[in-house]
């Protein structure tokens, strides 16, 4: 059986030294691979992070996979399905949302778009100043931003959800997709996490909350398309559940 496990955060480039990222460390994931290599049905799990997150323990069973941007991981999840479709697909990586369109220079911009606006002999749309500003000139990024831009301007465009094209690349493999939200409800977040799971044909999802993880307690829900769910409150036990009940679901369907 061949597990593909992707785990950390991922980073998007603003020029060539400086990154926007996310605090995620792959912890979770490292000891979810590492719970895989220890079942006798798993032959093969190939791990997909960044080198600054948390990796399995050695084990002739783990193939490293290192990605940093959405754009790597994407094109290294669609390489391992192609080239060995896995049975399962654990993806908890908290995968960049968004990355760097444009930098501008905010004295730079407002110049330009007061010109512009001076020039014009009626009132702009909303949509027209919005289009001014999106198809702004960017500042060279393909090497350090001199600090002399004192008020650096970022135009983040959204990235494509990861998880949307996994169901079409493995149509047969057990996934778990992960959420992670701010809410105010259990009830909330099942909504949440249950939403995510149909609109990406997962299996299972785990939901959690934010206020509810740190470094000494990690409490989350792992539900089905029925919304059953299972409650554990540490990362072993987490991680040691995704792995009985995957493979639980594997063997029912044979």
């Amino acid at each position: 059986m061949h597990i593909l496990v992707t785990a950390g955060g991922t980073s998007e480039w603003i020029d060539s030294v400086r990154v926007i990222t996310n605090l995620s460390t792959g912890r979770l994931g490292s000891m979810i691979a590492d719970r895989f290599t220890m079942a006798s049905e798993v032959s093969r799990v190939s791990f997909v992070a960044s080198k600054r997150s948390y990796q399995p323990l050695k084990s002739d069973k783990i193939k490293r996979y290192f990605a940093d941007t959405h754009q790597e991981v994407q094109t290294v999840i669609e390489d391992i399905i192609q080239n060995d479709p896995p049975d399962v697909i654990i993806h908890s990586m908290a995968v960049s949302d968004y990355h760097v369109q444009s930098l501008v220079s905010l004295e730079t911009v407002a110049q330009s778009l007061a010109q512009w606006l001076s020039a014009l002999s009626r009132v702009p749309t909303a949509e027209e100043i919005a289009g001014f500003i999106h198809d702004y000139p960017t500042v060279d990024t393909s090497t350090k931003v001199s600090s002399r831009i004192h008020h650096p301007l970022l135009l983040l465009a959204p990235n494509s959800k990861i998880i949307h094209s996994l169901r079409s690349l493995a149509p047969h493999a057990v996934i778990v997709g992960f959420k992670l939200a701010h809410t105010d409800s259990v009830d909330e977040l099942f909504e949440i996490a249950h939403r995510l799971l149909v609109d990406n044909h997962c299996d299972f999802v785990l939901a959690n909350q934010v206020q509810e993880v740190n470094d000494t307690s990690h409490r989350a829900y792992l539900l089905d398309s029925s919304k059953n769910y299972h409650l554990w409150s540490s990362k072993e036990a987490i991680a040691y559940g995704i792995v009985e009940e995957v493979l639980k679901l594997k063997k029912e369907r044979g």
